[in-house]
């Protein structure tokens, strides 16, 4: 992998033809407290091996001006490459001002929006957050265009997608600049930009590893290129694949929650009350996971388990402590492949057309640990019912709590996104220095999470499988009594029949469909010569519209399979006029 634009530098404006002048994406709009205001990439000067180069710029809409009084940060794929990283999301968290990483592929809540997959990051995406001011305060633009919003809330954009071959550089505007992009830049901007032309063929591979275990990772990718007198085409593809990096091949995780040994605390014993062998929570403690435990059951069948069978709790802690990292994964298995390619025609001194289009698919898979029963109770009319239990193990009503980890399957969630780009554009020069942009692009990510999880969750008012099975076939429970579910034994150490599992086991089937849509027209030029410079104006028309739903079917914690809509919103019919006048 490799650039072949040579030297970047600004080159007086005079000095440049019509194609010269193209933008790479035409500025944007954004939407703060009702005021559309411009948007436009970072500026730069780009020199290809046919001696042309391509202006775009940040803050202004007028060609070949730098922003006066804005940081802006510019990272070639070169510094890319020595990086060592071998996916872009990685690379992004690298970074300093990319505040504690940025949206990550497994992190839980940082704060009220940057919650891990099992919230809103649905498909494990990888987001910006610069300053620290949150992911949805950080502009992201590819080539210049909006790129469609991620997760349950599209609160960030997933750059996961992006396939990392495929980027020419960086380009971040460090600033706040809500008064030019609106509300969603508070944090900053960065912008990627993609190849649209290389000298020849590039094939790239790469591979790493881990000194500790798992995250075997893999790269490859492939650029052509074809040249004719008047443009180009570039066509890539790109695999990209991690292995899992499960938790308890990390420390401090190979010991379980017991941190004792670095001055911390043993939350095994304090509260991790359940394991293969059921603990019986000493009655009215609400059987939850820090219950006290009176007593534990032996190694066996068990069927017909009396009081002088169960193993007497000395310490409130049970008979065995386990390692609640068991079959978690710290990052899951990810594999993606990612294709785009980029246009460029002349038609003439005056007329040139550009697009690029790109397409992405990534499919994740994590293991969540084993399942585990606790705020259940053993009602008296189970045939597994202990009939001279001791009356210090039992709740109110005779129920027996007790708390138990089914560690016959591990629960898991699948996640995948489709991500697709498309942007295109014409460029007429007219007099001696103006020109008219006009542009299209559509954006568009619809992501998936399936998730498989042991179906006990308490929900007010609602009976769900594993408080059916614990009573089956003697409940009294009309909706328990129709699924006919086999009996569980809770006592019982012996594995669970695949039949039984499908049976305990529920799902939650959550899909998000997000996307952008731009139409844009600018006109820019020199208005007059001041003596002292050109006065220069630029004003354009856009039309924007982005929505964001969802749908969701589940039946993790019910009998009963629930669908339907989950949230939708959308911005239509954004219309921004604006006029950048500027002189030396």
């Amino acid at each position: 992998m490799g650039s072949d634009t040579g030297d970047k530098q600004m080159k007086p404006l005079d000095s440049y033809r019509l194609q010269n002048f193209r933008n790479i994406g035409f500025p944007t709009a954004a939407l703060a407290v009702g005021l559309l205001v411009g948007q436009a990439p970072p500026a730069t000067a780009q020199e290809n091996d046919d001696d042309r180069e391509e202006i775009v710029v940040t803050g202004t809409q007028i060609r070949g001006v730098e922003v006066i009084g804005s940081a802006t940060q510019t990272i070639d794929s070169e510094i890319i490459e020595q990086s060592g990283k071998i996916s872009l999301g990685d690379f992004m968290r690298e970074l300093p001002i990319n505040f504690a990483g940025g949206v990550g592929i497994s992190d839980e809540v940082q704060s009220a929006q940057d919650a891990g997959p099992a919230g809103a990051n649905l498909a494990g995406g990888q987001g910006i957050n610069l300053r620290g001011l949150g992911a949805l305060s950080t502009l992201v633009l590819i080539n210049g265009r909006r790129a469609p919003a991620s997760g349950q809330f599209g609160d960030f954009v997933d750059v996961s997608t992006i396939p990392l071959s495929a980027v020419e550089r960086i380009e971040i505007l460090q600033d706040g600049a809500s008064a030019v992009y609106g509300s969603d830049a508070v944090g900053g901007v960065v912008n990627f930009i993609l190849k649209d032309h290389i000298d020849g063929p590039l094939t790239n591979v790469q591979l790493g590893t881990t000194t500790d275990g798992g995250g075997e990772e893999i790269l490859a990718s492939q650029l052509f290129n074809l040249d004719w007198d008047d443009g180009n085409v570039l066509l890539g593809i790109e695999y990209y694949s991690r292995d899992r990096v499960a938790a308890t091949d990390r420390a401090p995780y190979e010991n379980g929650s017991d941190f004792s040994d670095r001055g911390g605390i043993n939350w095994q014993r304090i509260s991790a009350h359940y394991s293969p062998q059921a603990n019986l929570f000493l009655g009215g403690q609400g059987g939850a996971v820090d219950s006290p435990v009176g007593a534990s059951v032996p190694i066996g069948s068990n069927t017909n388990l009396t009081n002088a069978d169960l193993i007497p709790s000395t310490d409130g802690n049970g008979a065995q402590l386990i390692n609640v990292y068991d079959g978690l994964d710290v990052l899951p298995k990810s594999e993606r492949i990612s294709v785009w390619a980029a246009l460029n025609h002349d038609f003439s001194d005056r007329v040139s057309a550009y697009g690029d289009a790109r397409f992405s698919n990534r499919e994740s898979s994590y293991n969540l640990g084993y399942g585990f029963l606790v705020e259940n109770s053993l009602p008296t009319t189970s045939q597994f019912y202990i009939d001279d239990i001791d009356p210090a193990l039992t709740n109110a009503d005779g129920s027996i709590p007790f708390g138990l980890l089914v560690d016959d399957r591990l629960e898991t969630r699948s996640a995948e996104v489709d991500s697709l780009g498309i942007n295109t554009g014409l460029v007429v020069g007219f007099g001696d220095t103006w020109q008219l942009d006009t542009g299209i692009s559509y954006a568009r990510d619809e992501q998936r999470r399936l998730r498989r999880q042991l179906a006990n969750v308490p929900l007010a008012g609602t009976t769900n499988f594993v408080t059916c099975a614990l009573d089956s076939p003697n409940s009294s429970n009309p909706d328990c009594a129709a699924l006919n579910l086999t009996p569980l034994n809770p006592w019982s150490t012996d594995p669970l029949s695949s039949a039984q599992l499908d049976e305990l086991f529920g799902f939650e089937d959550l899909s998000f469909d997000s996307s952008v849509t731009e139409l844009t027209a600018k006109i820019d030029g020199e208005v007059m010569d001041l003596g002292g410079g050109p006065l220069m104006l630029a004003t354009g028309v856009e039309y924007r519209e982005e929505s964001i739903d969802g749908f969701l079917d589940w039946n993790t914690g019910s009998l009963e399979v629930r669908s339907g809509p989950y949230t939708k919103t959308e911005r239509d019919a954004l219309i921004k006029i604006r006029v950048d006048m500027l002189s030396d």
